[in-house]
């Protein structure tokens, strides 16, 4: 179900300059930039904390992105009952070599029908090892865990596929596909975990809008 990377391509690196510059018209769907909180404690100097300074002893510094989770759709404006895919994938600043993905996606489940069997790996990936639309929680989940000894190797600057996933919108409206950073329930944390290193790579993402008509 993934697209050419031609296709891809043309889609997506558009999207891309949007999370980096923030702002812009773009034709497949309105953008909002999102960082993941990835973050390095610092331990704050014992002559800071002696002369009445931070408590506790740490100070909290955001790392800068080193990669962009990307979604893209072929079209942003469905209809009722018509299905739509939707992919999502990396864009990687640097060379990387991932052995661990926890993908979670929020979206509406009153105004979509997913079905997790719709949920298929990008090409390069192994079958996850969990896949699940719930309506419950209102996410799309995707748990990979890669054995290749040196992991999957993602090359900078290209459109690497993750995901997709089959919609089926259930009622008209603006609507909003984002990626859930744990903020809310950090049990739902979607986190890429480089292979050799065992930590968390700094992302930041954008957030799809569509919109449905009859």
């Amino acid at each position: 179900m993934s697209m050419k990377t031609n296709d891809v391509v043309k889609l997506v690196l558009p999207v891309v300059a949007v999370v980096v510059v923030i702002e812009s018209v773009m034709v497949i769907s309105n953008l909002v930039k999102k960082t993941n909180p990835v973050l390095d404690i610092v331990p704050t100097p014992a002559a800071e904390v002696s002369n009445g300074g931070i408590n506790p002893m740490v100070t909290v510094v955001p790392q800068p992105a080193q990669a962009d989770l990307v979604f893209e759709v072929a079209q942003p404006a469905m209809k009722v009952g018509k299905a739509t895919t939707v992919g999502l994938n990396i864009v990687a600043k640097r060379d990387l070599q991932v052995d661990t993905l926890d993908l979670y996606i929020k979206y509406d489940p009153t105004a979509f029908d997913i079905a997790s069997t719709s949920i298929k790996q990008g090409s390069g990936l192994p079958r996850p090892i969990f896949a699940k639309a719930s309506t419950k929680t209102g996410l799309v989940v995707a748990n990979f865990l890669i054995e290749a000894p040196k992991g999957v190797s993602v090359k900078s600057g290209a459109v690497f596929s993750l995901l997709n996933f089959t919609v089926k919108p259930k009622k008209v409206g603006n609507f909003e596909f984002e990626i859930d950073t744990g903020n809310v329930r950090r049990e739902s944390a979607t986190m890429i975990v480089e292979n050799g290193v065992g930590k968390a790579i700094p992302y930041s993402s954008n957030k799809l809008v569509v919109s449905v008509s009859k």
